[in-house]
Protein backbone atom coordinates (compact mmCIF):
# COMPACT_ATOMS: atom_id res chain seq x y z
CA UNK A 1 0.00 0.00 0.00
CA UNK A 2 2.75 2.34 0.90
CA UNK A 3 4.51 1.29 -2.29
CA UNK A 4 1.57 2.40 -4.32
CA UNK A 5 1.20 5.64 -2.21
CA UNK A 6 4.81 6.71 -3.40
CA UNK A 7 4.21 5.49 -6.87
CA UNK A 8 1.19 8.03 -7.14
CA UNK A 9 3.10 10.96 -5.24
CA UNK A 10 6.38 10.55 -8.20
CA UNK A 11 3.78 10.74 -10.66
CA UNK A 12 1.67 13.61 -9.60
CA UNK A 13 5.77 15.11 -8.87
CA UNK A 14 6.44 14.24 -12.64
CA UNK A 15 3.24 15.46 -14.15
CA UNK A 16 4.23 19.02 -11.98
CA UNK A 17 7.56 19.18 -13.38
CA UNK A 18 5.90 19.02 -16.88
CA UNK A 19 3.51 21.55 -16.15
CA UNK A 20 5.94 23.91 -14.92
CA UNK A 21 8.24 23.25 -18.27
CA UNK A 22 4.73 23.98 -20.47
CA UNK A 23 4.06 27.43 -18.11
CA UNK A 24 7.77 28.23 -18.85
CA UNK A 25 7.67 27.34 -22.80
CA UNK A 26 4.13 28.88 -23.06
CA UNK A 27 5.74 32.47 -21.14
CA UNK A 28 8.79 32.03 -23.83
CA UNK A 29 6.53 32.09 -26.80
CA UNK A 30 4.68 34.59 -25.80
CA UNK A 31 7.31 37.05 -24.86
CA UNK A 32 9.01 35.42 -27.83
CA UNK A 33 5.95 36.75 -30.43
CA UNK A 34 6.03 40.41 -28.01
CA UNK A 35 10.03 40.81 -29.80
CA UNK A 36 9.35 40.35 -32.47
CA UNK A 37 5.47 41.44 -33.45
CA UNK A 38 6.94 45.00 -32.07
CA UNK A 39 9.69 45.07 -34.24
CA UNK A 40 7.11 44.16 -37.66
CA UNK A 41 4.72 46.61 -36.59
CA UNK A 42 7.67 48.98 -37.03
CA UNK A 43 8.31 47.75 -40.34
CA UNK A 44 4.09 47.74 -41.44
CA UNK A 45 4.81 51.40 -40.40
CA UNK A 46 7.44 52.34 -42.34
CA UNK A 47 5.79 50.02 -44.78
CA UNK A 48 2.51 51.89 -45.03
CA UNK A 49 4.35 55.73 -45.20
CA UNK A 50 6.24 54.51 -47.99
CA UNK A 51 4.10 53.55 -49.58
CA UNK A 52 1.58 56.51 -49.20
CA UNK A 53 3.97 59.09 -49.61
CA UNK A 54 4.89 57.38 -53.51
CA UNK A 55 0.87 56.95 -53.95
CA UNK A 56 0.06 61.09 -53.26
CA UNK A 57 3.29 62.10 -55.40
CA UNK A 58 2.49 59.54 -58.56
CA UNK A 59 -1.28 60.27 -58.68
CA UNK A 60 -3.03 61.61 -55.88
CA UNK A 61 -4.32 61.90 -52.13
CA UNK A 62 -7.85 60.94 -52.73
CA UNK A 63 -9.66 57.72 -51.37
CA UNK A 64 -11.11 57.39 -54.73
CA UNK A 65 -7.48 57.43 -56.48
CA UNK A 66 -6.54 54.41 -53.57
CA UNK A 67 -9.38 52.11 -55.56
CA UNK A 68 -8.97 52.76 -58.89
CA UNK A 69 -7.63 49.70 -60.71
CA UNK A 70 -5.79 52.45 -63.49
CA UNK A 71 -3.36 52.98 -61.03
CA UNK A 72 -2.22 49.72 -60.95
CA UNK A 73 -0.84 46.75 -62.76
CA UNK A 74 -3.07 45.14 -64.93
CA UNK A 75 -3.35 41.61 -62.99
CA UNK A 76 -6.88 38.49 -62.72
CA UNK A 77 -5.92 40.08 -58.69
CA UNK A 78 -6.24 43.58 -59.23
CA UNK A 79 -9.66 43.82 -59.25
CA UNK A 80 -10.41 41.09 -56.45
CA UNK A 81 -7.97 43.02 -54.25
CA UNK A 82 -9.27 46.50 -54.60
CA UNK A 83 -12.36 44.97 -54.09
CA UNK A 84 -11.17 43.95 -50.48
CA UNK A 85 -9.65 47.50 -49.66
CA UNK A 86 -12.74 48.77 -50.27
CA UNK A 87 -14.62 46.46 -48.22
CA UNK A 88 -11.88 46.95 -45.42
CA UNK A 89 -12.05 50.63 -45.35
CA UNK A 90 -15.95 50.52 -45.18
CA UNK A 91 -15.68 48.28 -42.43
CA UNK A 92 -13.22 50.55 -40.80
CA UNK A 93 -14.79 53.74 -41.78
CA UNK A 94 -13.29 56.81 -39.77
CA UNK A 95 -15.62 58.34 -37.18
CA UNK A 96 -17.37 61.84 -37.78
CA UNK A 97 -14.91 63.11 -35.15
CA UNK A 98 -12.19 61.82 -37.08
CA UNK A 99 -13.54 63.32 -40.67
CA UNK A 100 -14.29 66.73 -38.73
CA UNK A 101 -11.07 66.88 -36.96
CA UNK A 102 -9.04 66.29 -40.77
CA UNK A 103 -11.44 68.49 -42.61
CA UNK A 104 -10.84 71.42 -40.24
CA UNK A 105 -7.21 70.91 -40.48
CA UNK A 106 -6.50 69.93 -43.71
CA UNK A 107 -9.60 70.75 -45.50
CA UNK A 108 -9.81 67.07 -46.63
CA UNK A 109 -9.24 63.79 -45.06
CA UNK A 110 -5.25 62.48 -45.46
CA UNK A 111 -4.66 59.64 -47.62
CA UNK A 112 -3.11 58.47 -44.82
CA UNK A 113 -5.96 58.48 -42.28
CA UNK A 114 -7.44 55.91 -44.78
CA UNK A 115 -4.31 53.40 -45.28
CA UNK A 116 -3.65 53.34 -41.44
CA UNK A 117 -6.86 51.23 -41.36
CA UNK A 118 -5.32 48.24 -43.86
CA UNK A 119 -4.23 45.55 -42.51
CA UNK A 120 -0.61 44.50 -43.08
CA UNK A 121 -1.74 41.68 -45.57
CA UNK A 122 -3.62 43.61 -47.48
CA UNK A 123 -0.66 46.48 -47.78
CA UNK A 124 1.36 44.01 -49.04
CA UNK A 125 -1.61 42.61 -51.92
CA UNK A 126 -1.62 46.34 -52.96
CA UNK A 127 2.65 46.39 -53.04
CA UNK A 128 1.90 42.83 -55.34
CA UNK A 129 -0.16 44.96 -58.24
CA UNK A 130 1.52 48.04 -57.78
CA UNK A 131 3.02 48.94 -61.24
CA UNK A 132 7.02 48.14 -61.37
CA UNK A 133 7.95 51.65 -61.27
CA UNK A 134 6.04 52.07 -57.87
CA UNK A 135 7.52 49.06 -56.81
CA UNK A 136 10.92 49.58 -57.28
CA UNK A 137 10.74 53.07 -55.83
CA UNK A 138 9.02 51.61 -52.82
CA UNK A 139 11.67 48.71 -52.22
CA UNK A 140 14.44 51.34 -52.66
CA UNK A 141 13.22 53.37 -49.85
CA UNK A 142 12.23 50.58 -47.88
CA UNK A 143 15.95 48.64 -48.04
CA UNK A 144 18.28 50.69 -49.79
CA UNK A 145 18.24 48.89 -52.92
CA UNK A 146 19.72 46.13 -51.41
CA UNK A 147 17.17 43.47 -52.86
CA UNK A 148 14.84 43.47 -55.90
CA UNK A 149 11.21 44.02 -55.33
CA UNK A 150 10.06 40.88 -56.41
CA UNK A 151 11.88 39.22 -53.50
CA UNK A 152 10.35 42.40 -51.21
CA UNK A 153 7.00 40.78 -52.47
CA UNK A 154 8.60 37.23 -50.68
CA UNK A 155 9.71 38.85 -47.30
CA UNK A 156 6.72 40.97 -47.25
CA UNK A 157 4.67 37.74 -47.64
CA UNK A 158 6.31 35.80 -44.42
CA UNK A 159 6.22 38.51 -42.57
CA UNK A 160 2.67 39.05 -42.78
CA UNK A 161 2.20 34.98 -41.76
CA UNK A 162 4.64 35.59 -38.69
CA UNK A 163 2.46 38.28 -38.14
CA UNK A 164 -0.64 36.67 -37.55
CA UNK A 165 0.84 33.75 -36.00
CA UNK A 166 1.43 36.22 -33.29
CA UNK A 167 -1.54 37.81 -32.86
CA UNK A 168 -3.44 35.25 -32.79
CA UNK A 169 -1.66 33.22 -30.42
CA UNK A 170 -0.17 30.46 -32.51
CA UNK A 171 3.30 28.72 -31.07
CA UNK A 172 6.46 30.90 -32.92
CA UNK A 173 9.24 29.42 -31.54
CA UNK A 174 9.11 26.34 -33.83
CA UNK A 175 7.38 27.50 -36.75
CA UNK A 176 8.40 25.74 -40.24
CA UNK A 177 6.35 26.94 -42.93
CA UNK A 178 4.94 24.39 -45.28
CA UNK A 179 4.53 26.73 -48.14
CA UNK A 180 6.07 30.29 -47.50
CA UNK A 181 10.01 30.39 -48.49
CA UNK A 182 12.30 33.27 -48.91
CA UNK A 183 14.87 34.19 -51.25
CA UNK A 184 18.42 33.63 -50.62
CA UNK A 185 20.63 36.40 -49.14
CA UNK A 186 23.83 36.97 -48.55
CA UNK A 187 22.95 35.95 -44.75
CA UNK A 188 22.34 32.65 -45.74
CA UNK A 189 25.51 31.25 -46.86
CA UNK A 190 26.58 31.61 -42.82
CA UNK A 191 23.82 29.11 -41.55
CA UNK A 192 24.39 25.57 -43.79
CA UNK A 193 24.70 22.88 -40.79
CA UNK A 194 25.76 19.23 -42.12
CA UNK A 195 24.23 20.37 -45.30
CA UNK A 196 21.04 21.79 -43.97
CA UNK A 197 20.36 25.81 -44.80
CA UNK A 198 18.65 27.51 -41.79
CA UNK A 199 16.66 30.82 -42.80
CA UNK A 200 14.07 29.64 -45.61
CA UNK A 201 11.12 29.20 -44.10
CA UNK A 202 11.63 29.15 -40.26
CA UNK A 203 12.63 31.37 -37.42
CA UNK A 204 15.78 32.32 -38.89
CA UNK A 205 14.40 33.11 -41.59
CA UNK A 206 11.83 35.75 -39.71
CA UNK A 207 14.99 37.16 -38.39
CA UNK A 208 16.53 37.82 -41.69
CA UNK A 209 13.41 39.27 -42.99
CA UNK A 210 13.35 41.43 -40.05
CA UNK A 211 17.00 42.24 -40.81
CA UNK A 212 16.34 43.71 -44.54
CA UNK A 213 13.45 45.98 -43.43
CA UNK A 214 14.91 46.62 -40.64
CA UNK A 215 16.79 49.71 -38.43
CA UNK A 216 20.56 48.17 -37.75
CA UNK A 217 20.67 49.70 -33.94
CA UNK A 218 16.81 48.24 -33.75
CA UNK A 219 17.97 44.68 -35.13
CA UNK A 220 20.68 44.45 -32.70
CA UNK A 221 18.63 45.21 -29.73
CA UNK A 222 16.51 42.49 -30.85
CA UNK A 223 18.95 39.88 -31.14
CA UNK A 224 20.43 40.53 -27.67
CA UNK A 225 16.68 40.60 -26.33
CA UNK A 226 16.37 37.29 -28.03
CA UNK A 227 19.23 35.74 -26.85
CA UNK A 228 18.45 37.31 -23.37
CA UNK A 229 15.48 35.58 -23.39
CA UNK A 230 16.18 31.95 -24.95
CA UNK A 231 19.39 31.82 -21.27
CA UNK A 232 16.60 32.57 -19.07
CA UNK A 233 14.63 30.13 -20.64
CA UNK A 234 17.19 27.32 -20.65
CA UNK A 235 17.86 28.35 -16.68
CA UNK A 236 14.25 28.14 -15.84
CA UNK A 237 13.43 24.22 -17.83
CA UNK A 238 17.05 23.25 -17.06
CA UNK A 239 17.61 22.54 -20.95
CA UNK A 240 20.98 23.48 -22.75
CA UNK A 241 20.93 26.48 -25.28
CA UNK A 242 21.86 23.77 -28.19
CA UNK A 243 18.31 21.76 -27.02
CA UNK A 244 16.53 24.67 -26.99
CA UNK A 245 18.10 26.04 -30.50
CA UNK A 246 17.51 22.70 -32.34
CA UNK A 247 13.92 23.38 -31.01
CA UNK A 248 13.64 26.38 -32.36
CA UNK A 249 15.51 25.56 -35.74
CA UNK A 250 18.01 27.87 -35.19
CA UNK A 251 22.01 27.05 -36.09
CA UNK A 252 24.25 27.51 -32.56
CA UNK A 253 25.68 30.82 -34.85
CA UNK A 254 22.18 32.54 -35.30
CA UNK A 255 23.68 35.85 -34.20
CA UNK A 256 25.97 36.39 -37.52
CA UNK A 257 22.75 37.62 -38.51
CA UNK A 258 23.99 40.74 -37.18
CA UNK A 259 26.84 40.81 -39.61
CA UNK A 260 26.79 43.09 -42.68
Amino acid sequence: MKKDINIELYSIYDNFKASKTIRCLYNFDKNLKMLILSNILDIEQSFKHVFTINFIERYNHSIEELINDKNYSKSIMTRDILCRVKKQLNDYELSTKEINYYNKKYDCVPLYAYIKSLSFGLMRDLYYISKPNDKDHICRKLTNGNISSKNLETFLEFLVKIRNICCHNEILFSYVSESEMIPNTKYHKEFVVNNIQYGKKDFLAALISIKILSDKKQFSILIKDIDKLINMTCKKINISKKNLLNYMNLPLNYKKVLCK
